[in-house]
């Protein structure tokens, strides 16, 4: 098992994910604590959430741990929306399936290689029999 300070923080966090410990980290915006826990009564295991997709920032406190927090977009964002992102063949994607029928599942997809894509894209997972 790994310490809070071997956790390293994922580039680009999903919704429910878990970050870091509260024991590490402060939440900040864009991230939360599990319902079953609170900010005031916090054991050193309980573990701050995203709950936006985003990239992780972390910022330095006055006092106590750093903040944990996620933005929706950073400055290579703006850069990305200039260009289209495309999924091509190969790459890993992080999708929501809206639809499903006997032949086909659809799919919006929301990350291409771990960059958040900026527009809604589409696809169309078939289920061919081979034989």
């Amino acid at each position: 098992m790994t310490t809070s300070k071997e956790m390293s923080l994922p580039k680009i966090a999903l919704p429910g994910q878990p970050l870091g410990p509260v024991s590490a980290y402060t939440p900040g915006t864009g991230t939360h604590l599990p319902p079953s826990t609170s900010v005031s009564n916090t054991p050193s295991s309980s573990i701050i959430h995203a709950s936006i997709l985003g990239p992780t920032l972390t910022k330095p406190a006055k006092k106590g741990p750093p903040v944990l927090s996620i933005s929706r977009q950073d400055a290579t964002s703006q850069q990305q929306r200039q260009t289209t992102l495309l999924p091509k063949e190969g790459n890993v994607i992080l999708g929501r399936v809206t639809r499903i029928s006997i032949r086909e599942a659809r799919v919006q997809i929301l990350v291409i290689n771990d960059i958040p894509t900026m527009e809604e894209f589409f696809g169309v997972i078939r289920y061919t029999l081979r034989g």
